[in-house]
């Protein structure tokens, strides 16, 4: 949170991170993590400041680790009311249960068909989605593993010759001079045995331009995200302890300058 730059996007981020929990994994009632965006103080209405929101975050991320986080997006649809069954049911109601848990079903449906299209178009992918918040520096880069969006011309039909891209993986291998050769790293590419003359791994100088950083054209690039979600605990451990770190930061800067989040936000109030 530190790297955001203003309040605007840290409050944008911490409400996004509750939404995942709250909507994304249906916990607004057992476990409930829903909470508003603003507090009625007397006859006003004032906007949550980050320390707010961080405060509950931090709730949630140690509260989550004692439920199991759903397979499947929680769909919310309407259900009918509980009525006590006394002997045996009737066809009528049988019906309408099924009625909802088709409605349910359908849902999903058209969810996992509006997610391959638009992967399809290379847009929301689970790579895309799991990128840093914000470009990382360059030089922070060094040994970190990156993609980038290659255009490769290909025969297609008719033995026409037209331009794909491909996402190509590789390892930086060196970060130069960033005065002399501004966003410029050298790149050792993992080898790509389908492409003709691919079969070997090569080193080439890239330049990692900012407006490019997770797009979907030619030359964009990213880091190379390991999909695997065996490390959760540990990774959401490790968030709980930064935003401790992050609160207790604004608690100091708080009492030391005026300037702080919690500052700032009390005087626009």
């Amino acid at each position: 949170m530190k790297k955001m730059n203003s309040d605007a996007v840290r409050l944008e981020a911490l409400k996004e991170n509750i939404r995942i929990c709250s909507l994304g994994f249906g916990w607004t009632k057992d476990p409930d993590f829903h909470t508003t965006w603003s507090l009625k103080v007397g006859n006003k209405r004032r906007q949550k400041s980050v320390k707010e929101l961080a405060d509950h975050l931090r709730y949630i991320i140690r509260e989550e680790k004692k439920y199991d986080i759903p397979e499947e997006p929680y769909v919310e649809t309407p259900q009918p009311a509980f009525v006590p069954v006394l002997g045996t049911r009737t066809k009528e109601f049988d019906d309408i249960n099924k009625k909802y848990e088709n409605e349910a079903t359908e849902i999903k449906k058209t969810r996992d068909e509006l997610k391959k299209e638009q992967e399809a178009r290379g847009e929301g992918s689970a790579f895309s989605t799991l990128q840093p918040w914000f470009m990382p520096s360059i030089e922070s880069l060094d040994k970190k593993r990156i993609c980038i969006l290659i255009p490769y011309d290909i025969i297609g039909k008719d033995d026409k010759k037209e331009t794909v891209l491909r996402w190509c993986q590789g390892k930086v291998k060196e970060i130069y001079d960033q005065e002399e050769r501004p966003c410029t790293v050298q790149v050792k590419w993992d080898p790509t045995p389908d492409i003709n003359g691919g079969e070997e791994s090569v080193e080439t100088d890239q330049v990692f331009k900012k407006h490019l950083w997770n797009k979907n054209k030619r030359l964009a690039w990213r880091m190379d995200i390991n999909i695997d979600i065996g490390n959760q605990n540990e990774d959401t451990e490790q968030d709980a302890d930064d935003i401790d770190s992050e609160c207790d930061d604004d608690r100091e800067n708080e009492s030391e300058s005026e300037s702080s989040i919690e500052s700032s936000l009390g005087d626009s109030d």
